[in-house]
């Protein structure tokens, strides 16, 4: 059988445009909000480098508690009108960070998803610049 790698996470202030396959340790700094016409609820987390917007659905934003440490697998940055927002789909996990690997404090000031990106395409290649 195949061994299975442990998951690397990476910090808020490391997200890009278009990333796929995030591992991050967060901490919920504002509960849920409901977005209107959407099945979704907009949760407010971050770490020692930043804070960062997630779409969740309400099954996955259930261990979510002000305070509360969670882990993100296999997450992917969604862009929603030239924001960053993180999106778990089916093949990700969001679950409660029991022992969480240290203990931070969230860095407000450093929003990543109220950076504004602007898709700009060269030929056959696209890329994002900050606005």
């Amino acid at each position: 059988p195949k061994v299975l790698k442990k998951p690397r996470f990476i910090k808020v202030s490391a997200i890009k445009p278009e990333q796929k396959g995030l591992n991050l340790q967060l901490k919920v700094v504002k509960l849920p909000e409901v977005v209107e016409g959407e099945k979704h609820h907009e949760v407010i987390c971050g770490d020692d480098t930043g804070t960062v917007t997630l779409n969740l659905t309400p099954s996955q934003f259930l261990p979510c508690e002000a305070g509360q440490y969670i882990r993100l697998q296999n997450a992917k940055v969604r862009m929603k009108s030239g924001y960053i927002n993180i999106e778990v789909d089916k093949w990700g996990k969001v679950s409660s960070a029991e022992t969480p690997e240290a203990i931070f404090d969230v860095n407000l000031k450093n929003d990543v998803s109220a950076i504004e990106y602007e898709l700009k395409s060269r030929g056959s290649r696209v890329s994002c610049r900050i606005m």
